[in-house]
């Protein structure tokens, strides 16, 4: 984590070092990514970055927060309204917010994906502890979701919320995994399709889940 030396920098100058440190990593990881780049895209020494961080690992773990910070707030744009809707309806437009995110973030994007999904990521552990911790209220606001579900009769209420927000969430991330495999395939990168291109598979996955737990 960093030290009170970035965090009493002006804000224009500690975001130069977060963009440089996040565009850095999502382009070569974190074994590859090199603190001296970092600093010199950021616009000041190398031995700078030593006052502000302790190590590269620090700066690393800095980023996955500051990104997944700015991820969250497009889920924010749905979980804000999400006690008024169906968990179905919010799962259909958590996909569907998801690619205004791959526009507009496609580099924090990149960096997020490839420390979860990177196994030989030695930072791998930390990341997805960040990303949980950081979830928390976002979980909990699912789970009230879920709970008024069952209280207007669309979801089966002899199943635990817990066990269906780990359902839920579990068969999302295999998804999501899915999306990675068959843009792959195609010899893209998910940033490059669309949300048309998905869509007809979601609403089938989105029916299997209501026939799971409806």
């Amino acid at each position: 984590m960093p030290k009170d030396t970035l965090l009493n920098l002006e804000q224009e100058k500690r975001n130069k070092i977060i963009e440089a440190a996040i565009k850095e990593f999502s382009k070569k990881g974190y074994e590859k990514g090199n603190v001296g780049s970092i600093a010199k895209n950021a616009g000041v020494s190398k031995g700078s970055m030593y006052q502000y961080f302790s190590n590269k690992g620090d700066i690393y773990l800095y980023c996955i927060e500051k990104a997944y910070e700015i991820a969250l707030k497009y889920v924010d744009k749905v979980t804000k309204d999400c006690y008024k809707m169906s968990i179905f309806d919010y799962i259909y437009l958590s996909f569907k917010n998801t690619w205004s995110f791959l526009i507009d973030e496609r580099e924090v994007y990149v960096l997020l994906q490839t420390a979860v999904m990177d196994t030989n990521n030695v930072m791998r552990e930390k990341v997805i502890e960040i990303m949980y911790n950081d979830s928390k209220k976002m979980f909990e606001d699912i789970a009230k979701t879920i709970d008024m579900n069952k209280e207007k009769g669309l979801i089966n209420t002899e199943i635990s919320t817990d066990l269906i927000l780990m359902y839920v969430t579990a068969i999302i991330s295999k998804f999501k995994e899915n999306m990675l495999l068959m843009a792959n395939k195609k010899g893209k990168e998910v940033y490059e399709t669309s949300f048309d291109e998905y869509e007809p598979l979601i609403k089938d996955m989105i029916s299997l889940i209501k026939n799971g737990i409806g």
